[in-house]
């Protein structure tokens, strides 16, 4: 099974509707029981278990994902084989939530999407501590993963960003390649067999083959700050 996440308004949706998996179930659809099938795509919120705590007036800054058996179901004995992560700037998720009309356009009868709760929620949760525990979780259960940046104002919507890169994301100062360079990774499967992506792969290969230039360019620095300029 591929777990697709991220926050009400990341955009997992939208990469359903680009991807077109043949299997899509969500996660509220099993609130009564039941359980996804192995070849399928499950569309999981972050916040799921929002909803639940802000009945119960508890916390809603941060909490342990795997509060939700479910969840905690979906990543245990290797059922979940692949995790694609959707990250989107703070700012956008609310200015989505303010113009979404339904819950899922896929499925007509979810009914009219509920902003006046989930806006109070995205305003106070604090959701770089809530992808920082979804990552530990993935990494120390071996789920390879990949994260798609999905921002209002990133052409192309849906590359690959890496751990690293989220805060940035979150606070809508994330930079990225150019449009050219871009990584589009929405359409494309996972092509690593560890719990790191690809890019975070990349840029750890990039740094090291960087290092001895580094340094080489610092020993340079040091030897001709040694050296007197010579007086006209």
């Amino acid at each position: 099974m591929r777990l697709l996440i991220g926050p009400s308004n990341a955009g997992k949706s939208t990469w359903i509707e680009r991807t077109a998996p043949t299997n899509v179930c969500y996660a509220f659809q099993f609130v009564y029981g039941g359980f996804p099938s192995q070849d399928s795509v499950l569309h999981y919120n972050l916040l799921f278990l929002a909803l639940a705590r802000q009945k119960n007036s508890l916390s809603l800054e941060s909490w342990d994902l795997l509060e939700d058996p479910f969840l905690d179901r979906c990543l245990s004995d290797g059922f979940t084989h692949e995790a694609t992560v959707i990250v989107a700037p703070i700012g956008d998720l609310l200015s989505r939530a303010k113009r979404r009309r339904r819950i899922e356009k896929s499925l007509p009868r979810t009914g009219a999407y509920p902003k006046n709760t989930w806006l109070p929620i995205l305003e106070v949760v604090n959701i770089h501590a809530m992808y920082q525990t979804l990552f530990d979780i993935l990494e120390s259960r071996a789920i390879p993963y990949q994260i798609l940046f999905n921002g209002n104002r990133r052409k192309p919507q849906m590359h690959e960003i890496t751990r690293s890169d989220v805060p940035a994301a979150l606070s809508g100062t994330y930079v990225g390649l150019s449009d050219g360079e871009a990584d589009a990774g929405w359409d494309r499967p996972l092509r690593t067999v560890c719990c790191r992506s690809m890019s975070v792969v990349r840029d750890d290969l990039r740094q090291f083959l960087l290092a001895p230039t580094k340094r080489l360019w610092l020993k340079a620095g040091a030897l001709f700050s040694n050296v007197s300029t010579p007086k006209p």
